[in-house]
């Protein structure tokens, strides 16, 4: 299992844990990403894994402001990659800021 963001000790986050089952331990996975290229911490975003990656999507900042942006973590490079730049204000067809969705 693995879980991205959300709240420790009231504040956001954007560390991403592994619970192995065989061993019942949680393990840090440390990004070799600079942080800025790593998504803000954010809770209540919608989050996939997909082959080796973990795709997020949306939520809402440290300002409580919902966000529309797309991430890529490469769980074999341990990497961040983040897609195209969304404002739907400018491009029609994409999606507005959203939070407390799934996926």
């Amino acid at each position: 299992m693995i879980i991205f963001g959300g709240f420790v000790d009231g504040l956001r986050t954007n560390e991403i844990y592994r619970f192995h089952f065989l061993t019942k331990r949680w393990e840090l996975i440390i990004s070799q990403s600079l942080p800025k290229q790593c998504p803000p911490p954010r809770a209540a975003h919608s989050s996939i894994v997909f082959g080796d990656k973990m795709i997020i999507f949306g939520g809402k900042d440290e300002d409580n402001e919902k966000l529309n942006d797309v991430w890529a973590f490469d769980f074999k490079e341990g990497t961040w990659e983040r897609y195209e730049e969304n404002n739907p204000r400018e491009e029609p067809g994409l999606p507005f800021a959203r939070s407390g969705h799934s996926a």
